[in-house]
């Protein structure tokens, strides 16, 4: 009687395994990327909405973004200071703020847009990394 599974069956076991692995490794590189790409976009967002406060509530208008101030525990327009989750990602203004909102930018991800037509945000064509 022979008991077990003989050398060929179990290197046909692993290299299925193998093969399944293979399959799923990007699948699961392309949906971390989406979803750091996606909490970048919100990070903005809440910027945008933290920098329309500000300027609401203070006489002289925030002209270039000073997260510091924006996250400061006096004024608490953020709680804590937003960071882009890849690393390297800094948030900037791409023109002065206290005109037309101003455009939040990111180093990595671009920017967002607003689409006043069809009452959506999408991803301007600004994005420095795919």
């Amino acid at each position: 009687m022979k008991r077990g599974f003989s050398l060929v069956e179990l290197m046909i076991v692993i290299a299925i395994i193998g093969i399944l692995a293979t399959m799923a490794v990007p699948s699961f590189k392309k949906a971390r990327d989406s979803a750091r790409e996606k909490t970048c976009y919100s990070n903005i967002s809440v910027i945008q909405g933290a920098v329309e406060m500000y300027n609401m509530d203070k006489r002289d208008q925030m002209e270039t973004l000073d997260l510091d101030v924006l996250a400061d525990s006096t004024n608490a327009y953020l709680k804590s200071k937003p960071q882009c989750p890849v690393a390297g990602g800094e948030y900037s203004n791409l023109e002065e703020l206290s005109k037309n909102n101003g455009v939040i930018t990111c180093s990595y991800h671009g920017t967002i847009s607003y689409d006043e037509s069809t009452d959506q945000k999408y991803k301007a064509a600004g994005s420095l990394h795919r």
